[in-house]
């Protein structure tokens, strides 16, 4: 999510820079996999009125998976879906 912000934002040099702060955090990485499929659809489905899509269901799915309760994003759509505390890095 950050990543994506930033690219998007600044461009690919000045993101690059700042990404190097963001790689001294704590980061979950995790692989998806077809029987995980059914799960992000039922993210999907169940918080579409949030205005979240596709990638964001599928990481909500990956954090219910792994327990994770906090995410490091600009994305407010994260902040409507219950149970997650969001950290915005760009207030």
């Amino acid at each position: 999510e950050v990543m994506h912000y930033l690219v998007r934002r600044l461009g690919n040099q000045i993101a690059k820079d700042k990404w190097k702060l963001f790689t001294r955090i704590n980061f979950v990485c995790t692989d998806i996999i077809f029987e995980d499929l059914d799960n992000i659809f039922t993210e999907l489905i169940n918080y579409s009125h949030t205005g979240i899509g596709g990638r964001d269901a599928t990481i909500i799915n990956s954090m219910k998976t792994l327990n994770i309760t906090e995410i490091c994003t600009h994305d407010k759509n994260f902040q409507k879906i219950p149970d997650i505390k969001v950290i915005d890095p760009i207030p």
